[in-house]
């Protein structure tokens, strides 16, 4: 087996919604070309696992990475601990290492929050976050070349823990191929090309196709951070300044 669940731990709770969640559409209604490809990541060397190889804790690595991501991308160092990563999971959800049964995993929008409003790995807060359409790969391109990565959820299939590249591969009908048979996962886009988006997920740099993400992701969102642009100069064609002011306007 490739991923050894043992040590490839999930931890996302079905995806949630609130009809007070911005949309990415709503921001980006006439947009910059995006390009065929782009690997963002590329600068970031070593992912760490980040307690995910023991504990459903990948909404946090998974903002972890982002971080790192922005980090990166813009000439500078930097290592999410995973002391922190862990603290940050406590705070939302209550886990405790010493009481497995506190292990349950996070719904996104509640690290998202709780990303914007205290910060994880110490205090890194995003400045606001809108939801893209999952199931427009459009969106998804766009969302990583503006914003440096996609936070999302995917409804992972058994059949993912064989695969180098995640990709359909058989029956739709073979139960370790249904959605979401292993459990929810959260992983960051930090590009794409013409076969697929590429993410990280524990520890490392994974592949998937299209056709997987449209038939496993469940979420997706674009986090909008002054890390991601320090000099703060705003995309494109992208409302910014009103986007600031909603997300103030949503509490």
């Amino acid at each position: 087996m490739l991923h050894d669940p043992a040590v490839c731990r999930l931890g996302k709770r079905p995806a949630r919604h609130d009809a007070r969640t911005l949309r990415f559409s709503t921001y980006a209604k006439e947009l910059p070309p995006i390009p065929a490809a782009i690997a963002w990541g590329a600068a970031v060397k070593d992912w760490p696992m980040l307690g995910n190889n023991r504990f459903g804790d990948c909404a946090f690595a998974g903002a972890a990475h982002i971080e790192q991501q922005f980090a990166g991308a813009n000439g500078k160092s930097f290592v999410p601990a995973e002391a922190d990563v862990l603290n940050d999971y406590s705070a939302v959800t209550g886990f405790d290492p010493d009481k497995p049964y506190t292990d349950r995993g996070t719904f996104l929008l509640d690290a998202l929050n709780y990303w914007r409003k205290t910060g994880v790995c110490g205090g890194r807060k995003i400045d606001a976050y809108v939801m893209a359409k999952h199931d427009d790969p459009d969106q998804i391109r766009a969302a990583i070349y503006l914003f440096g990565a996609a936070y999302v959820g995917v409804q992972l299939p058994m059949s993912a823990f064989d695969q180098k590249v995640w990709d359909i591969q058989g029956s739709m009908f073979n139960p370790d191929n249904k959605p979401g048979s292993a459990g929810g996962h959260c992983v960051c886009l930090v590009g794409y090309d013409a076969d697929g988006p590429i993410c990280i997920t524990w520890g490392q740099v994974k592949r998937m196709t299209w056709r997987w993400w449209l038939q496993y992701a469940d979420e997706a969102y674009a986090c909008v951070s002054h890390n991601w642009y320090p000099t703060g100069i705003a995309p494109n064609n992208f409302n910014y300044v009103q986007l600031q002011a909603d997300a103030a306007a949503f509490g």
